[in-house]
């Protein structure tokens, strides 16, 4: 994933250019506009600041005005430095003020904005002493000497220019972002006739202005997702942004932050999401949130230095991932195929580490640490089921069956290069009863026997998890028969496939 001149990756909502010096991509000379930024992090308005905006009379006209002025005229201005506007689609210049200088950090305050002294002290700790630490063991170190052979990064504070700045309707803002043209010297731009402005530093952008508390946890998320990309960047310029999101989001769970709850819960509400796919949307940013905390939780905890490693390979996106399991005994289908189960079956509480969250508490109902149990298709287990249905590319479908009550005979049809799994949950079961597996060759109907409860009280239910570890659809049949057991004693089954 490294290479000796690493492209800058920029990207917003569902954009993605790259472009680079001397590197292949679409040519800024013959943009009329520079492209948006990388690595923004949009954050949900708060309600009362959603209703605001609502209200008649809130919405302005396009090009509309400042929400407020950009400077008070009552500081002296020490410097400039450009910025995105993420609503005018421009750059322009935001006159600064610097509130803090160290070897690690050099940060600057948007003239006209306010910091108090217990917020620029807790966040100057936060960004020195804990993010920094621990970003560079997890994800490796940044360019130090950066571009400006200066180790500092430096980290402005600033009323990001986006939708909600201007007063539009919205209900999402910018909380921060990362813009890799800094990684450019500003005379190579102007040498090659390039529109774009570069500060020439490792920088981020955060945002303080409204509806930000600048003494909140959502400040600190904000600066560990930043210095994440901007280390990523460096250390893996050409991860597939899904994944590079993923491990941002992580940046403020591994700091001590805790989870991004809204973007989890709204990922949970469709896990059928292709694991692959990316729109820019909270729920991606949530799934690829859960997918990094899993691979956290099941090889960065047991083997410290497992990311970093995974960052190094020449491969990016799954294929990256593939070649840091090659020679583990475990391949790529195989591991999603844990996750889609560790998904379901984590309120279980499964001994098994392959199917169960170290960190998180999916499907409890207890607050602060519980989340909302994954969707699945429901079905009765009183009534036969046929269903035909289609597996995009790298996602997965679960089917759950509810009141086994009576004994089932299952039959799943399935093309090769696909996965299932069958997990029995619930009362009378001290633990899920798993049995996973993928067809290498092409598959006979998977037939399985599903025998009654000993006790037909007892509430259980069986999951069946499809999964398409392909870049191309699939196309797959679940048919679920009822019968007594003298009924279903009478059918042919096919051998038991060979479980992992």
């Amino acid at each position: 994933m490294r290479r000796s001149e690493p492209a800058c990756r920029l990207a917003v909502v569902a954009i993605a250019l790259a472009v680079g010096l001397g590197l292949p991509g679409p040519s800024s000379r013959a943009m009329a506009e520079p492209p948006p930024r990388s690595g923004s992090l949009e954050r949900r308005l708060p309600a009362t600041a959603e209703r605001m905006l609502r209200q008649p009379g809130a919405e302005r006209p396009h090009p509309a005005e400042p929400a407020r002025a950009v400077s008070d005229g009552n500081s002296e201005t020490e410097a400039v430095l450009w910025a995105w506007d993420f609503y005018r689609e421009t750059y322009y210049p935001v006159p600064v003020r610097r509130l803090h200088v160290s070897p690690s950090t050099w940060i600057y305050v948007e003239e006209g904005l306010e910091l108090p002294g217990s917020a620029l002290l807790r966040l100057t700790a936060f960004a020195e002493d804990r993010a920094l630490p621990i970003l560079r063991q997890l994800y490796g170190a940044e360019p130090s000497p950066g571009i400006d052979d200066e180790p500092a990064i430096s980290l402005l504070l600033l009323d990001i220019r986006d939708a909600h700045y201007y007063h539009a309707p919205t209900d999402h803002f910018v909380s921060g972002y990362f813009d890799p043209v800094n990684e450019i010297l500003p005379e190579a731009l102007a040498a090659e006739g390039d529109p774009r402005k570069s500060n020439g530093r490792e920088m981020v952008y955060i945002d303080i202005g409204s509806p930000v508390d600048p003494i909140g946890d959502d400040l600190l998320r904000a600066i560990a997702h930043e210095l994440a990309h901007l280390i990523l960047w460096f250390r893996d310029p050409e991860e597939s942004e899904w994944l590079e999101e993923g491990l941002s989001e992580l940046a403020g769970f591994v700091c001590g932050l805790g989870h991004p709850r809204e973007l989890v819960n709204l990922y949970l509400r469709n896990t059928e999401r292709p694991l692959t796919a990316w729109s820019g949307e909270p729920e991606d940013i949530g799934k690829g949130y859960v997918f990094a905390l899993y691979l956290y939780d099941r090889f960065e905890r047991e083997t410290p230095g497992w990311i970093r490693e995974w960052l190094a390979q020449d491969a990016s996106g799954l294929s990256g991932l593939a070649a840091q399991l090659d020679g583990s005994g475990l391949g790529l289908p195989e591991l999603v195929l844990d996750y889609s189960l560790a998904l379901q079956l984590d309120a279980e509480s499964p001994s098994d580490a392959r199917y169960a969250f170290r960190s998180l508490a999916l499907g409890s109902s207890q607050p602060p640490d519980g989340f909302r149990a994954p969707a699945a298709r429901s079905h009765s287990g009183e009534r036969p089921i046929d269903l035909g249905f289609l597996l995009s590319p790298w996602s997965a479908r679960v089917d759950a069956i509810g009141a086994l009550s009576r004994p089932l005979a299952l039959d799943l049809d399935l093309p090769a290069g696909t996965c299932a799994a069958l997990a029995r949950v619930g009362e009378g079961l001290e633990e899920p009863a798993v049995e996973a597996f993928c067809l290498d060759d092409p598959a006979p109907i998977a037939r399985r026997s599903i025998p009654e409860p000993a006790d037909a009280a007892w509430h259980q239910r069986l999951l069946v998890i499809t999964l398409n570890p392909r870049d191309l659809d699939a196309t797959a049949r679940l048919s679920v028969q009822l019968g007594s057991a003298s009924t279903i004693g009478r059918r042919l089954f096919l051998p038991r496939l060979d479980s992992r």
